[in-house]
C-alpha cells in the first residue's frame, strides 16, 4: 500500500452511484422476478469501465470498481458462501428491530430515514439469513468476473494503485446461527472462507477495503465496541 509521501494520495468509500438501467435489472433479480443474467453481467462490466474512467478522469489516485457488481452485501453473502438460508420477510410494514441507542435518542429522525433513505432506496426488501450448515466459500466465479472486469477497466488508465471492496467476517457473522456450538466457531469458520476471497485479490495485485460500515461505531457505540472486543477474528493471510 503506498503512503502519501509527496502529496496526499486520494481514494474513496468503495460503493459510486449505478446506472439507472443497471439498478433496473438489480432490482429485478433482487425481487424474484425473471431477469437476464447474460445482460445483467455484461451492464455490470461496461459500468465498472465507467466507473474506473471516470475516476481516472478525476484524478483519484487509488481507484476501486466501484462495487457495481454488488446489489448489497446481505445478496453477496448469500451468493458467496455456503450454510446461510434465506428468512421468511416479516409482515409487511414491520421494521427489524434496532436496539442501537442512537436510534431510541432520535427517533423522529432515524423513522424517516429508515423509511426514506435506507429501505426506501433500498433495490429489495431487506433479507435475514440463518447459519444452518457449515460455511465454504463458493463465490469464486462471481470473484473472477469481478477481478477481470477491474483489471480490464484500468487498461490504459493513470493512477497510484487499485482496489477490491470485500466484507468483513464480524460483519457477516451478525446473522442467526443454527449450526454452530458458538458465534466464535461461526466467526472463525466465515474467516476460514473469507480467506480465499482476500487471497485471490491480493493476488491479482490489487489492495482490499474491508468493507463494514459498522466498523466506526456510528451505528451501535458501546454494543458494538463490546462485540468485536470478543469476536474479532485471530487470523492472517500467511
Amino acid at each position: 500500500m503506498k503512503r502519501s509521501e509527496n502529496r496526499i494520495l486520494t481514494t474513496h468509500t468503495g460503493s459510486l452511484p449505478r446506472p439507472d438501467d443497471l439498478l433496473d435489472m438489480m432490482r429485478q433479480k433482487e425481487s424474484g422476478r425473471p431477469f437476464d443474467g447474460e445482460a445483467l453481467a455484461n451492464r455490470a462490466r461496461t459500468a465498472v469501465t465507467e466507473a474506473v474512467h471516470w475516476q481516472a478522469e478525476c484524478g483519484v489516485d487509488v481507484i476501486g470498481d466501484g462495487e457495481q457488481s454488488k446489489s448489497g452485501f446481505a445478496t453477496y453473502q448469500a451468493e458467496r458462501l455456503s450454510g446461510f438460508e434465506a428468512l421468511p420477510p416479516p409482515p409487511e410494514g414491520t421494521q427489524p428491530q434496532r436496539p442501537w441507542r442512537e436510534v431510541a435518542e432520535f427517533p423522529e429522525y432515524y423513522e424517516r430515514y429508515f423509511k426514506v433513505a435506507m429501505f426506501g432506496a433500498a433495490l429489495a426488501p431487506p433479507k435475514s439469513y440463518v447459519c444452518r450448515g457449515p460455511v465454504k466459500y463458493t463465490g469464486h466465479a462471481a470473484l473472477r468476473a469481478d477481478l477481470d472486469n477491474l483489471r480490464d477497466a484500468l487498461e490504459g488508465q493513470t493512477y497510484v494503485e487499485a482496489f477490491m471492496s470485500s466484507a468483513n467476517p464480524a460483519n457477516l457473522a451478525n446473522q442467526r446461527n443454527e449450526f454452530y456450538k458458538t458465534e466464535e466457531e461461526l466467526l472463525t469458520a466465515l474467516a476460514d472462507a473469507m480467506r480465499e476471497e482476500y487471497q485471490a485479490i491480493i493476488d491479482a495485485g490489487f489492495l482490499i477495503q474491508m468493507d463494514d460500515p459498522a466498523a466506526a461505531t456510528l451505528w451501535q457505540g458501546d454494543q458494538l465496541r463490546r462485540s468485536s472486543a470478543s469476536a474479532t477474528p485471530r487470523r492472517t493471510l500467511s
